[in-house]
């Protein structure tokens, strides 16, 4: 099974430029050999029509994303999202050669499995199109696939915060493996050494001189 996790940088301009999605679909092709399954990340939502047609043509029969989520929200004048761009998401599609089929996207619910009696319900980011969560049938299994986009720690360092914990949780509390975690979580070396993730406001504090 080969897999390819790519941010595809959709986020500006917000109509992102055809010829450059044509260049990355050519290299999905010449230059990566259709991979079985591919995790987009930052695919613009004003360019999904084109993104799904040149996506089916190269063979990519089943595709799930979170594009809609984008668009609702983005129309959206309730705070906090009149200053959120929303103007992108995840995208994950399956090529028609491979094995697996049913490609599915899972609705996140907050009153089902171990979320229906739970105080605390793994679900607070104002940003979820940013986490994408498919099921697809491969042989007799089931394997699940999270498609992530952390959002830079230095815009809104709460929701990256939000979108990690948020994905940790609902693997740990609500997955089986086999579980496939692909996506961009804009984490730092430093994120990885230390062992947790930081945001940009809790970085800059600590590299500033006037800290000890």
């Amino acid at each position: 099974m080969r897999v390819l996790s790519w941010n595809v940088q959709g986020a500006f301009p917000f109509y992102t430029p055809i010829e450059r999605i044509d260049d990355q679909v050519r290299y999905l092709d010449e230059t990566a050999d259709c991979p079985d399954i591919i995790a987009l990340n930052e695919v613009n939502r004003f360019r999904r029509d084109h993104w799904l047609d040149a996506l089916r043509d190269l063979g990519y029969t089943e595709i799930v994303h979170t594009l809609d989520w984008a668009a609702e929200l983005g129309e959206s004048d309730i705070p906090p999202h009149q200053d959120f761009n929303h103007v992108n998401g995840n995208l994950t599609a399956v090529h028609e050669s491979f094995r697996g089929t049913n490609l599915t996207r899972k609705q996140p619910s907050i009153r089902e499995g171990p979320w229906e009696d739970a105080d605390r319900k793994d679900w607070d980011t104002n940003v979820p199109e940013k986490i994408l969560h498919a099921t697809i049938e491969i042989d007799e299994w089931t394997l699940e696939i999270w498609n992530i986009r952390a959002i830079p720690g230095s815009m809104h360092g709460e929701e990256k915060i939000k979108i990690l914990e948020n994905t940790y949780e609902r693997i740990l509390k609500g997955s089986q493996p086999p579980c496939l975690l692909t996506g961009d979580f804009n984490s730092l070396t430093r994120n990885w050494r230390m062992g947790r993730s930081f945001h940009g406001d809790t970085m800059r504090r600590e590299q500033s001189p006037k800290c000890g």
